[in-house]
């Protein structure tokens, strides 16, 4: 068992409600992250992997979750998150809105004390995204776009 020394996070991984082998869990057990209870910022990050390590194929083209239960738990953790956070050509290539999924992960949301939709933080190094994504057809929550440089053609601000 891990102990944490962090002030208000839980004291060990039990008290979580995980446990290491929690990763491998059956399909349909349902797990409360800590995110639920700390007060601190917590990240948590759901993908899929090749075992070398690949995110996407050469030509970045990103294959979709392996299974319905995949996509389940994908929406089950974004319940329980303040933001869901992408890279702008993931969000130019592919037609995601970023979103909490059907009526039922609101409901869920709103159950836990956070908004019923969340917000859409875009990462882009260059600071520019496709304004045609599938994204911005959807008008249900703020998008944020972060970039460590301004957009081609924009003016630099100084100070």
């Amino acid at each position: 068992m891990t102990k944490t020394s962090r002030p208000g996070l839980p004291g060990s991984l039990r008290e979580t409600g995980l446990r290491s082998r929690d990763a491998r869990a059956a399909p349909g057990r349902k797990l409360r992250p800590a995110a639920a209870r700390a007060p601190l910022p917590f990240v948590l990050i759901n993908m899929a992997m090749t075992a070398d390590g690949k995110i996407a194929t050469a030509n970045r083209s990103v294959s979709s979750f392996g299974s319905a239960r995949d996509h389940e738990h994908l929406l089950e953790l974004r319940a329980s998150a303040d933001a869901v956070m992408a890279g702008a050509r993931t969000v130019d290539l592919n037609p995601i809105n970023m979103g909490p999924g059907p009526a039922r992960f609101r409901a869920l949301r709103r159950r836990r004390g956070l908004a019923g939709f969340n917000l859409r933080i875009i990462v882009s190094r260059s600071g520019t995204v496709s304004l045609g994504a599938e994204v911005f057809r959807h008008r249900f929550s703020p998008i944020i776009i972060l970039s460590s440089s301004s957009p081609r053609g924009a003016p630099a601000k100084s100070g």
